[in-house]
């Protein structure tokens, strides 16, 4: 193979791995902008670690995760003045991953 030839290669896999990197991350985003709409007054992002989902919605998918944010927030989120509680956030976004991966292998809530 010629050199430019590889050279040309290279350049098509490194543009098509950022365009797909660029895709995940808006997917990311998109869950996180769905999660935190379930917690006013309050900002939940990503941490790398244990309690990081973006490995889980690599995995399951990103429609698992919405829908498990959904069930947590309807089944842990508590109120205090018509605003959740920090514990009860904090065992909400903790519920998640959990509750998604259980919805992937077909156990339902």
């Amino acid at each position: 193979m010629k050199v430019k030839d590889q050279i040309r290669d290279m350049k098509a896999y490194l543009d098509a791995k950022r365009e797909n990197d660029f895709a995940q991350e808006e997917v990311y985003e998109l869950v996180l902008i769905h999660i935190n709409s379930k917690v006013e007054n309050y900002t939940i992002t990503y941490k790398k670690g244990k309690g990081d989902l973006r490995p889980l919605i690599k995995k399951v998918g990103p429609k698992f995760i919405m829908e498990a944010a959904d069930v947590s927030a309807e089944q842990y989120l508590e109120y205090e003045n018509n605003l959740p509680t920090e514990d009860s956030v904090i065992n909400f976004y903790n519920k998640i991953g959990g509750i998604a991966y259980n919805k992937s292998m077909g156990i339902e809530f």
